[in-house]
């Protein structure tokens, strides 16, 4: 528990929480990415995740075929995000 919640109002407790909350984020995305269970998970999957990226450019591959005129606001995204 942080100091200021022992001492100040409901609200400087929320803060404090608030402002706790990134930093424990951050530690436990780094101890994930060195815990060798994670690793391995990830290594495992790895194969799966490919194989289900490659099924969503084929589908994204057929839907420009079927309309390569999608319009302003998708070409503008298709740009930002330099999809070729």
């Amino acid at each position: 528990m942080c100091l200021c919640a022992r001492s100040g109002p409901p609200t400087l407790h929320i803060e404090c929480r608030v402002k706790k909350c990134p930093g424990q984020l951050v530690a436990g995305v780094a101890h994930e990415i060195n815990n060798p269970v994670a690793s391995s998970f990830i290594s495992g999957n790895i194969n799966h995740a490919s194989g289900y990226v490659q099924d969503l450019l084929e589908l994204l591959a057929l839907y420009q075929n079927k309309f390569p005129n999608p319009g302003s606001e998708i070409e503008e995204k298709i740009k930002d995000i330099e999809l070729d």
